[in-house]
Parts: C-alpha cells; structure tokens; sequence
C-alpha cells in the first residue's frame, strides 16, 4: 500500500497489481502504454499519473477498482 513515483516517462504494457498489495497510487511522471493493454487491480490502483499512448484498447481486469484521476491523459 502506499505511493510509487513514476519519474520522467515510462512506457508499459500491461499492469498487474498484486493480491497482498494493498491500494495503490501511481503519482507524478508519465506512463505511455501500448496498444491493447489489460491493467489487472486486486484492490485500488488510483493512476495519477499522466496516460498517454495510441492504444486500440484498454481493459481493466481483477476484483479491483481502477481510478484513471488525470485530467490531462491523453491515450486515444
């Protein structure tokens, strides 16, 4: 549980949060994703980071709540 800093600009495929994880922030930076990317959350992934790419597809997949909290994403 707690807050991971993305610095500078990351790009990712998927995402997976883990089961024994607890709620987490994805917070500063900026994280390109690919094309058809799946993000699995066992419990609350808040990204706040920004979300850029030109994907084709984004599903949210696990038991979990996905937050997407930056108003300037820019993924299509």
């Amino acid at each position: 549980a707690g807050t991971i800093n993305v610095s500078g600009t990351v790009n990712a495929g998927n995402i997976t949060q883990g089961s024994q994880s607890g709620a987490i922030i994805l917070s500063g930076g900026t994280i390109n994703l690919g094309a058809a990317v799946t993000i699995t959350t066992a419990n609350t992934l808040e990204i706040s980071s920004i979300i850029t790419g030109a994907g084709t597809s984004l599903t949210k997949s696990g038991p979990g709540t996905l937050r997407l909290s930056n108003t300037a994403n820019t993924y299509t």
